[in-house]
């Protein structure tokens, strides 16, 4: 995954106030739309998609982990 894509997903965070720190099924839900409109904008092919989406959801996790604590 490049930087550039990883950038947009913690900028996005923090301009939602978004710490993870509500780590229940709605958070959950919203990480996973942010997700696929980054995903989106920087034009995944369809093929690796649903890859790419688990790994940017690995990273957002692990990112909120940090940022709750």
């Amino acid at each position: 995954m490049s930087p550039a894509t990883r950038h947009p997903v913690a900028k996005t965070k923090a301009a939602r106030g978004d710490t993870g720190a509500n780590p229940g099924f709605e958070a959950t839900l919203k990480r996973l739309i942010m997700v696929k409109r980054v995903l989106r904008k920087y034009g995944y092919p369809p093929d690796k998609q649903e890859k790419a989406t688990q790994t940017v959801l690995e990273q957002a996790e692990l990112l909120s982990e940090l940022w709750a604590a």
